[in-house]
Parts: structure tokens; sequence; C-alpha cells
């Protein structure tokens, strides 16, 4: 009963970090008219990694415990947010928000890859469901653009950290602030070296946006993630996948009202249509979670 109730209070935690991950796109999106993308990565993560680096010390944790895995995650997560932060600077907000969604239905797949766990025909399904919103979303391939590609990666590397975090946080005692210090601190470390390869200046803007920075630094990095990391260790892989999708749908709303963005009905209909998929593939795991899963 303890872990279910467990279960059911990070499920909550997940969904209020989902939130908050979605009402930042709009919000990166206005920081990144003042610093470059990388930078911006940069700055953000290592902002993350002293927040919670300091957290983690005042509680008398190792930061060097279990380096093999926080490597591994943090050359993930630079993947990910590198790869979403280059295509938000192209793309909309609500694009991008939908498009790192359809990280739900590469779960599954890598799930097989990696852990030989088989792929239902409704989640084949799924992911047709899925590419036809996408199709709508972008307005197909003749308004495709390099920044929605950029956002497909992220998807794509977004589903191998879900199946990856939940594992090591389920067979292996992993400490979630240390794990978040050195995720953030290898991110932060890739996003300063490539953008001082490529020579790109360090710009922060206004006061106004540099407390929009720091407010992106406290809410939907530090604390998200932590929510994230810990969840993943009380509930299943699946369940974890499908209250993801919470992100995409607020990250679209906030970008629609708050964000200012047009409303576009056909790209409305595209986004209900991934987020139908989403749901979709996971209705027989679901099952499977009320026969055992948490």
């Amino acid at each position: 009963m303890l872990e279910k109730n467990k279960g059911i209070f990070w499920s909550i935690g997940l969904v209020i970090g989902c939130i908050l991950w979605g009402a930042s796109f709009y919000q990166m999106k206005d920081a990144m008219v003042y610093i470059q993308p990388l930078p911006f990565v940069a700055v953000r993560m290592f902002g993350g990694a002293i927040v919670i680096g300091v957290l983690a010390l005042i509680s008398g944790r190792n930061l060097l415990k279990h380096p093999k895995q926080g490597i591994i995650l943090g050359v993930l997560l630079s993947s990910i947010l590198i790869t979403q932060t280059l295509g938000l600077k192209i793309t909309t907000a609500s694009n991008s928000g939908f498009i790192t969604g359809m990280f739900i239905v590469t779960v599954p797949f890598f799930s097989l890859l990696f852990y030989k766990e088989r792929t239902s025909l409704l989640k084949c399904f799924a992911i047709g469901v899925n590419l036809v919103g996408l199709w709508f979303l972008t307005g197909g391939l003749t308004r495709i653009n390099a920044g929605d590609v950029w956002t497909l990666i992220t998807a794509l590397v977004c589903g191998v950290q879900i199946v990856y975090l939940s594992k090591i946080m389920k067979q292996e005692k992993m400490d979630a602030f240390v794990l978040c210090f050195q995720m953030f601190f290898v991110t932060a470390l890739a996003a300063l070296v490539f953008s001082l390869v490529l020579g790109i200046p360090y710009h922060f803007g206004s006061k106004g946006n540099i407390l929009r920075i720091i407010y992106l630094i406290i809410f939907p990095t530090v604390l998200s993630f932590i929510l994230q990391v810990v969840a993943q260790k009380y509930i299943s892989t699946v369940r974890a996948s499908l209250l993801l999708t919470a992100e995409p749908v607020s990250a679209a709303l906030f970008a629609w009202t708050l964000g200012g963005e047009k409303y576009v009905p056909i790209a409305a209909f595209g986004g209900f249509l991934m987020v139908a998929g989403m749901i979709i593939s996971e209705i027989p795991e679901n099952k499977k979670i009320k026969k055992g899963a948490s």
C-alpha cells in the first residue's frame, strides 16, 4: 500500500514537472531572442548544477557517486537539450512541444531493442496516428523546417533516456540529486565546449531576460528533472511515458495563450492526433500495470 501511495504521489509530481516543462517552451523561445542556443543550454545547465550541487552537499551527499550512469545520462540529456534548443530557435514553441512528445512511441521500440520487450500491433497503429498528426502539425514535407527535424532527433533521444533512466533507478540504488547534478554538469560542459569551438558569443540581453533565465534554471530545470528522476523510481516506464504526454499538451496551450503564438486549427488538429497516438500506444501496457506494475 505504501509503494502504491508513493506511485500515486510521484505520478502527480511528474505531471507537475511536465506542466513546468511545457510552460517553458515559449519562455525559452523568448529568451533566445537575446542569447544563442548553445550558450543558453550551457548557462541553464551550469546554473542547475550549481543549485542542485549545493543542496546535495548540504545534505551530505557524495557528488562523485555512480559516475558511469551520470555520464551516460549527461550525454543523453545534452543531446536532447542541444537539439531541442536548436530546433526551438527555428520552429514554433507549439511545434517543438508536440514533436518532442513523439518520444512516447519510441519507448516501446527501445524497450524491445535493449530489453527484448515486444511491441504490440496497437503500438504500430499509434505510430501511424502520430506520423499523420506530425504531418498536419508541421505542414508536411513542403512546409517542414530544419527546426522540426532537430526536434525529431530530440524525441528519439528522449525515448532512450526514459528507458535507461527507468532501468537504473529501479535496479540500482541511485541518488536522484547526485544523478541530476552529474547530468546537468556533463550537459553544460558539452554545450560550453561546442559554443567555444564555434566561437558563439555569450550575450544575455536585458535584466528581464536574465531573470527569465534564472526562472528557467530553478523550475523547469532543477525542480522538473528531480521530479522525473525520482518518479521513475516508483512508477513503471509505461506509466511515466504516458504521463509525460502532459508536456506537449501544456506546451501548445501556453504557446497559444501566454506565448502569443497564432492559433492554427489544422495544427491543433495535428497536435490532437499526436496526443491521441501517444495515449493509444500505451493501452496494452496500462492493462499490465493493473496486474502488477506500479
